[in-house]
């Protein structure tokens, strides 16, 4: 349905109304992990810090930015995110991981995020007078900001897990690791909860942040689909 433009505001605000009713609270208290205690309160409360700084960087930078069509301009935009990153070149054998650049991670993903909503926020502007006006704009749902958190291992703090991670990672891949280092985990998530998105955004940042990222699909159908959708960010953000 999404596909048809005179149905895309509608399944936008549908699927905001629906997202919204499960928020960050109820997503932090149902995630689970293998291997990984994601449900102790010490990981829980990064999570749920981190969440809430990108948030209100995400809310902000909308209402910044958002003008109706034909005014709307987002190259100022696409230059702040461009100067966030440390124009530091990851070595796939040695990978530096600190708490700046998981800051840096976390203001990209609030700018990126922001910047997808701006993209297609015309919607909006034919409702704005209702009281749910907003809902008519695209949005992140709670658990795909979560999403993009796990796979860049923002939560893995613990000094536990680092070192079996660290460890592993010299045994199976003779990685030349330090404390520190990048702990992403592996994330599942349900067909028509936004795997595309979740996996656009945290493709972005990881390239932004001097990654080398490739993304891969089982099809070819889905593959060609969902690079079509995003290449937008990708060509705006130069990765």
């Amino acid at each position: 349905m999404t596909q048809h433009d005179i149905f895309k505001s509608f399944a936008i605000a549908r699927f905001n109304k629906l997202s919204n009713s499960f928020g960050v609270e109820h997503v932090l208290a149902t995630i689970d992990g293998i291997g990984d205690d994601v449900k102790t309160d010490q990981k829980k409360k990064i999570l749920l810090d981190s969440f809430t700084k990108c948030k209100e960087r995400y809310t902000a930078l909308v209402k910044q930015y958002l003008a109706p069509p034909g005014k709307i301009d987002l190259a100022p935009l696409i230059s702040k995110i461009k100067c966030i990153p440390l124009r530091q070149q990851q070595s796939p054998k040695s990978i530096v991981w600190d708490e700046k650049l998981k800051g840096k991670a976390l203001q990209l993903i609030a700018h990126i995020f922001a910047y997808w909503t701006l993209l297609e926020s015309a919607s909006y502007f034919e409702v704005a007078d209702q009281t749910d006006a907003r809902s008519y704009l695209r949005q992140p749902h709670d658990a795909q900001v979560l999403s993009v958190f796990r796979i860049l291992g923002i939560g893995n703090n613990d000094a536990s897990y680092a070192e079996e991670a660290l460890n592993w990672a010299k045994r199976k891949l003779g990685l030349r690791t330090q404390s520190g280092t990048l702990m992403p985990s592996l994330v599942e998530i349900g067909t028509g909860e936004g795997k595309s998105l979740t996996f656009a955004v945290a493709a972005c940042v990881q390239a932004l942040l001097g990654f080398s990222v490739r993304c891969v699909c089982y099809s070819q159908y889905l593959s060609k689909r969902d690079y079509q959708e995003y290449e937008p960010l990708f060509n705006d953000f130069g990765v």
